[in-house]
């Protein structure tokens, strides 16, 4: 099937919104791409991976700019049109690559075997470059609120969604520092979670007949964080998180990053993270409960095993899993919960 037998409705945001431009909505093949990688360069897996990733997020069909001026926007479009619409056609890595235009300064299909190469930067130049210029990058968007520890004491910071000139890293991903967590152990997302908004929920002992073990667990509540310093005041339609792994020092015989495993839940409500007091947003309006949607379900994540780079997603919030290895796509089962050694990047979908 062909680009041009798929029928295409252009889609006008009202004028007085902001991304009001026109957007493209076309229905996409509801399978995912083999990307090819015949000399089975990292680089290029990591390139696959990453797009095999975000193109297949729900919604991206419907909110994707006609004819955006901005050539790295229009080129996207391009790549996820082909992507898309054509799934008999193959694209050669060169090609995938040259739709991706703000990646000539990141990623060379020259480099090395021995280079790893940055996932995050990689990420982050997707974002910067082209989803958070667009309505559908809205979706990305989150607003925080700091606190004093749960003492009433809060100051509001409103997190754009776009990177500032000069900030190190942009607003619309939770980023995890690996580096402190021993490669041999395995740490959950919800432990992540709590210790990056600095909320530390109380352990309590019971039973037992040492009293000094008793007395060192079962502390007063006034010295935990019940409430988190930080916490969402709005909560993004797609929770996207990236776990920094430093590559290993001296390096490895075959180039490898911090290891340690993360357990990812299928499903998580992030309702403990949500201000009490934060107002509904206004795209959930309709709502006769007043309150937030906080459920979240997992889409899917980019992980690596030996410098080499797969993505595990769903297709457009369907329940089949697929595992996509370069041109090897397979449905997989993943049970209920994943632990990844190598999970670089994952998303999560609000349920609302």
């Amino acid at each position: 099937m062909s680009m041009a037998s798929i029928p295409s409705v252009v889609i006008y945001p009202p004028l007085e919104e902001a991304f009001s431009e026109p957007c493209l909505s076309y229905a996409p093949d509801e399978t995912i791409k083999p990307l090819l990688n015949p000399q089975s360069s990292s680089p290029v897996s990591a390139v696959n991976a990453m797009v095999q990733l975000f193109l297949s997020l729900p919604e991206l069909n419907q909110e994707l700019p006609v004819d955006s001026p901005d050539a790295s926007i229009a080129s996207f479009v391009r790549l996820a049109q082909a992507v898309h619409l054509d799934p008999d056609s193959l694209l050669e890595p060169a090609e995938v690559i040259g739709m991706l235009g703000w990646l000539t300064d990141l990623l060379s299909l020259n480099e090395s075997e021995g280079l790893l190469p940055k996932i995050d930067t990689l990420v982050q130049g997707l974002l910067d470059s082209v989803l958070l210029k667009t309505r559908f990058g809205r979706r990305f968007d989150y607003t925080l609120v700091h606190g004093d520890n749960g003492a009433g004491l809060s100051v509001a910071a409103a997190v754009a969604g776009v990177r500032a000139p000069g900030e190190a890293s942009t607003h619309a991903m939770v980023q995890f520092d690996m580096s402190a967590y021993d490669q041999a152990n395995t740490v959950t997302l919800l432990d992540l979670l709590n210790r990056h908004f600095g909320r530390s929920p109380p352990t309590l002992f019971f039973g037992g007949s040492n009293p000094a073990l008793m007395q060192q667990i079962n502390r007063p509540l006034s010295d935990f964080s019940v409430r988190p310093a930080t916490q969402f005041t709005i909560l993004p339609h797609f929770l996207l998180m990236m776990f920094q792994r430093p590559a290993l020092d001296p390096p490895a015989p075959q180039a490898r990053y911090h290891a340690t495993s993360v357990e990812l839940p299928l499903e998580i409500d992030l309702g403990f993270l949500l201000d009490p007091t934060a107002p509904l947003p206004i795209q959930h309006g309709h709502r006769s409960d007043n309150r937030s949607p906080t459920f979240y379900r997992l889409h899917g994540f980019l992980t690596q095993a030996n410098a080499h780079f797969l993505t595990y997603t769903r297709v457009r919030g369907g329940h089949t899993w697929f595992k996509c290895d370069d041109s090897a796509i397979n449905s997989v089962d993943l049970g209920t919960r994943v632990a990844s050694r190598g999970v670089m990047v994952a998303i999560y979908r609000l349920q609302d």
